[in-house]
């Protein structure tokens, strides 16, 4: 179960039982979750440092409460078939951020925008 403290996000970790909750978002503002179109995970991002260029991309199973970290990146979101997440990466040496998908097991990241400014930021 998710659990929404103030305006921080709480969720268990594998290390954890499940009524011991770990803070892994900065605040509403920075909370990015996404739930899958069969209902079975979720997908979220925590930030390191309380930064959006530091974010890591975690997948949880819903039913067994692990997660696993699959990316790095921003504004994480399942694909309607659920069979990719679509999400903000800051490129290295790139100055905005684009849009890129990735497997659910974080493999094969395809970049699908090459902005020059912020414009959809």
């Amino acid at each position: 179960m998710l659990t929404f403290l103030a305006s921080a996000l709480l969720l268990p970790t594998p290390s954890q039982s499940s009524s011991t909750p770990t803070y892994l978002a900065a605040d509403s503002e920075n909370v990015n979750v996404d739930i899958s179109p069969d209902n079975k995970s979720i997908v979220f991002t925590c930030y390191k440092d309380f930064s959006i260029e530091n974010g890591e991309i975690w997948l949880m199973d819903i039913e067994t409460k692990k997660a696993r970290k699959i990316g790095e990146g921003d504004d994480a979101t399942f694909s309607a078939d659920g069979k990719k997440i679509a999400y903000a990466h800051w490129p290295d040496g790139e100055e905005g951020s684009e849009i890129y998908t990735m497997d659910l097991d974080g493999k094969n990241a395809k970049r699908l925008t090459n902005s020059e400014d912020e414009c959809w930021d």
